[in-house]
């Protein structure tokens, strides 16, 4: 005669049942993280890219202020507007 023994089974069964759902819940838990952490570093790489972009794009601004403000050529534009250099102008003397 077989005698069957459903305790021991259910037991094992959920045992490994537990293990399972801990696994997949933890390797969930970890490709979300290296998820995240990966778009941070993709990001930061992408920051850095555009901070050298507007650091160059400033110099040529800086570049073109002074070139537009150099005596030479203010001279040259005060000529064309017929515009006369005052040397000592009232405007300062409060």
């Amino acid at each position: 005669m077989t005698i069957i023994q459903p305790n021991k089974i259910n037991r094992f069964g959920s045992f490994f049942i537990l293990i399972f759902v801990l696994l997949l819940v933890g390797g969930g838990i970890f490709i979300f993280e290296y998820n995240a952490f990966a778009n941070v570093r993709h990001e930061k790489i992408k920051l850095k890219k555009d901070i050298i972009e507007l650091q160059a794009t400033n110099a040529d601004f800086k570049n073109e202020l002074y070139t537009a403000i150099d005596p030479s050529n203010l001279e040259m534009l005060a000529q064309n507007y017929n515009l006369t250099l005052e040397k000592k102008p009232s405007y300062l003397n409060n």
